[in-house]
C-alpha cells in the first residue's frame, strides 16, 4: 500500500487541534518549492547572462585596440604626433638653415597660392647664365626628401613643403621640360599666367618682383600638367618661393 504524504500531514493536524483544543490551529504552509526553484534559476541566467556581456566587451575591446595599432601604412606606436614632428619647420638661425639665407617670411602680404613673401633683404640679381643653369638643378631636385626642399626652398614656401610631405602628396619632379626660364617680368604671354609680374609686384613689392627667376615647366608625357617656379638668389644661393 503506498504512503501518502498528504493523508498524513491531515491526520496529524487533526490530533494536534484535539490535543490542543483548539478547533482551528493548523500548522504554518511551507514555501512553495517550485517557486524557490524558478527565483533561483532566474537569478542564474542573469548573473550568466551578465558574465557572459562583460566578457565579449572585454575580446571587442581588444580586438579594436589591435586593429587600430596594426592599420596599413603604419607602424606599432605611429601617431599623428610622430607624423607632426616628422615635418616640424626649423627655427630661424636654426643649425643648417642661417638666417642669412634663410630668413622670416612676410606674413602680412602674399600671393593667393602660397599666403606668403619672401623677405627682400638680401636679394641679388645673378646673370642669366648663372640663373637658368641653378634654377633647372633646384626644380628637379624638389621631392627628394623633406629637408632637402626646406634646404631649397625659402621659408615663403615652408608652408606648402611641410603640407604636400604631410599628405603624401608630393612628388619627385625629376627631368621635366622647361618652356620659359628668365625673369618674371619678361616672361612671354602665351607661356606665363596672365598678370602674375603684376600680381607679385603688388602682393611683395617692386624688388621681389625684380629679382623673382621664373621656371616654366612641362613635364615628359603630360602636357597638361604646366607649373611655374618663382625663384630667388639670397647671398648666392637659389632658392624657390612660390610655385603655381
Amino acid at each position: 500500500m503506498a504512503h501518502d504524504p498528504v493523508a498524513d500531514s491531515t491526520e496529524t493536524e487533526q490530533r494536534l487541534r484535539e490535543l490542543l483544543r483548539d478547533p482551528g490551529w493548523s500548522l504554518p504552509a511551507w514555501p512553495d518549492p517550485q517557486a524557490r526553484v524558478a527565483r533561483a534559476a532566474r537569478r542564474q541566467r542573469i548573473r550568466t547572462a551578465s558574465s557572459a556581456a562583460i566578457a565579449s566587451a572585454a575580446v571587442t575591446a581588444v580586438i579594436v585596440m589591435a586593429y587600430s595599432a596594426f592599420q596599413p601604412g603604419q607602424a606599432a606606436g605611429h601617431s599623428a604626433g610622430a607624423t607632426t614632428a616628422a615635418y616640424a619647420l626649423p627655427a630661424v638661425g636654426a643649425a643648417g638653415f642661417p638666417a642669412a639665407i634663410y630668413p622670416s617670411a612676410d606674413r602680412s602680404t602674399g600671393l593667393r597660392s602660397s599666403g606668403q613673401c619672401p623677405d627682400p633683404a638680401g636679394l641679388e640679381l645673378t646673370s642669366s647664365a648663372v640663373m637658368s643653369a641653378q634654377t633647372a638643378a633646384v626644380v628637379e631636385g624638389l621631392g627628394t626628401s623633406f629637408r632637402s626642399d626646406l634646404a631649397s626652398s625659402d621659408r615663403a614656401y615652408w608652408p606648402q613643403v611641410r603640407a604636400s610631405w604631410r599628405s603624401g602628396t608630393h612628388r619627385a619632379s625629376g627631368s621635366v621640360r622647361v618652356r620659359y626660364s628668365g625673369s618674371l617680368e619678361s616672361g612671354p604671354a602665351q607661356i606665363v599666367t596672365p598678370g602674375l609680374a603684376r600680381a607679385v609686384r603688388t602682393a611683395c613689392g617692386d624688388l621681389t618682383a625684380r629679382d623673382t627667376w621664373l621656371i616654366v615647366t612641362r613635364p615628359e608625357g603630360r602636357p597638361a600638367e604646366q607649373a611655374e617656379y618663382l625663384l630667388l638668389d639670397r647671398q648666392g644661393r637659389v632658392l624657390v618661393w612660390d610655385v603655381r
